[in-house]
Parts: structure tokens; C-alpha cells; sequence
């Protein structure tokens, strides 16, 4: 019998997880209906296509820092539906003698809550953007657009490595309520 394949899903074959990430962390803390939430992606690909001489080259390669940071911008301004979005973003801050995993777990868990999530870029084993919603000491809890749940830390660094997830410590915002 022939060995099935595994569907596409959402990251495969474009690179929208950046997207997909400012909408399942302000449908998170702001507790959005999925019409809201639709209303949302679409607000952010018309500020991506405002954005991008190149649409098609975001929407293939995905977005880069600058550009998460401008849409999660695009968010917060106007309404979505009959909602205002209200909501604060920010990078998170590390002293540079806290470049360290455990000094960024501590830090996550300490920020992170019902009404905080962070938006984090990952390299390494994969280039992506995730949210994590929750820490505990040996996992990352994830609302994740191509599926996954958790990260296990022993899985994770803070340096560069191809087998690993590699955790951007410029690279981390954090949206709350």
C-alpha cells in the first residue's frame, strides 16, 4: 500500500505564520470572535500589500521583524467590527548579561499571563513566528498557525543552531491587554 502524504498546511507553502501570529495573539488577549478575527487578517494583508512593492514576496518568504512591528501597529488603529482594539505591544527587554535560555524563560514566564502573550521569532530548525501564551519550567505553550502546541526546552536555544529551536531574543513582542 502506498504511503500517504501529509496535507499542506498553513507555512508550507507560504509565509503567513507572522500574520497568523498578530491575529491568534490579539484573538488571545482580546478575546476576538472569528469574525473579528477574519476582519483582522484581512485588514492586515491590505496593510502588507500597502506595505510591499512586492506583495508576493512577503506573502512567499514571509515578514521580517520591521514589518511585524508596522502591522501589529495596523492593528491597533481603528476598529475591527463594532471593536475598538485596544491593546499594548512591546519588544521584550534583556539586559545584555541576560542573553542566556534560562534568563529568557524566567523573563517569559514572569511577563506572560491571561492577559499577555508574546509573538516570538524562531530560526534554526525552522524560520517561523509563533505566540506563546504560557511557560512552565520544561515547555512553551503555543497558539501556533502551523499546528503546534508546545515546544519543549530542551529543544530550544538562544544561539544559532540548525537543529534546534532558536529562540531570537531581538525578536520577541509582547501584546497585552
Amino acid at each position: 500500500m502506498r504511503k500517504r502524504r501529509r496535507a499542506y498546511r498553513q507555512g508550507d507553502l507560504d509565509g503567513l505564520c507572522g500574520v497568523y501570529a498578530i491575529v491568534n495573539a490579539l484573538r488571545y488577549v482580546l478575546r476576538l470572535r472569528d469574525e473579528q478575527c477574519k476582519q483582522l487578517f484581512a485588514k492586515l494583508i491590505k496593510a502588507l500589500e500597502q506595505d510591499s512593492p512586492c506583495l508576493h514576496k512577503s506573502l512567499l518568504r514571509g515578514l521580517y521583524w520591521c514589518q511585524l512591528k508596522r502591522l501589529v501597529a495596523v492593528a491597533g488603529k481603528g476598529r475591527c467590527g463594532d471593536r475598538d482594539l485596544t491593546f499594548q505591544a512591546h519588544p521584550l527587554r534583556l539586559k545584555q548579561d541576560q542573553h542566556t535560555l534560562p534568563d529568557l524563560w524566567a523573563a517569559l514566564e514572569q511577563e506572560l499571563g491571561p492577559a499577555c502573550v508574546a509573538i516570538v521569532g524562531i530560526t534554526g530548525a525552522t524560520d517561523h513566528w509563533c505566540v506563546v501564551y504560557q511557560v512552565t519550567p520544561k515547555t512553551l505553550w503555543l497558539l501556533d498557525s502551523d499546528g503546534g502546541t508546545y515546544m519543549r526546552r530542551s529543544r530550544c536555544t538562544v544561539r544559532p543552531a540548525r537543529t534546534r529551536y532558536c529562540l531570537e531574543l531581538g525578536e520577541i513582542l509582547l501584546i497585552e491587554r
